[in-house]
């Protein structure tokens, strides 16, 4: 405990602004193959929001503004949702995410929705394997189990955590 006698000699513990940076992180979820735009009613009018080209261009004025301290990050349902990612087990959708600058994705329910990259195949995990090994970025997850072992779940492309630099930290 400090007296008012010991108080005078600390130092202030009030940050100095100066002595921080400033690591920005951008996060996105419930993508659901939504590449396209979507014709909305906001008012009584009909709007276009969102689409693959309206994020990225938005990312990229982040990129710009911000170089290697954006930090980008999906939380998870990345695929299933439209015609677009259904019709190529989400192919599509990495294919689009691997163009900015994600540094991870967790691994979301939806993901298990395709069950083999080969329809009818034996391997339930197939097409998720196979969007793993396609993305740039790795897939983090770390409550997935196997049921025939119960232990966690690891593929290629895939960890319970990452680690990254952004502006000269890890």
């Amino acid at each position: 405990m400090a007296t008012p006698k010991d108080a005078a000699s600390l130092k202030s513990t009030v940050p100095n602004p100066a002595r921080y940076d400033q690591i920005v992180l951008v996060g996105t979820n419930d993508f659901h193959g939504y590449l396209r735009p979507v014709e909305a009613g906001l008012g009584g009018e009909k709007v276009i929001l969102g689409g693959a080209e309206w994020f990225a261009g938005h990312v990229r004025i982040l990129e710009k503004k911000y170089g290697d301290k954006l930090v980008l990050l999906d939380a998870g349902d990345l695929f299933q949702g439209t015609m677009e990612s259904n019709l190529f087990l989400g192919k599509s959708v990495v294919d689009y995410y691997n163009l900015l600058p994600y540094r991870a994705a967790a691994i979301g329910n939806h993901e298990f929705d395709y069950g083999d990259k080969k329809r009818g195949g034996p391997d339930y995990l197939g097409a998720l394997k196979a969007r793993m090994l396609q993305a740039k970025f790795p897939f983090v997850q770390a409550n997935i189990f196997s049921t025939a072992t119960g232990k966690p779940w690891r593929e290629k492309n895939l960890s319970p955590s990452t680690l990254f630099e952004a502006g000269g930290y890890k």
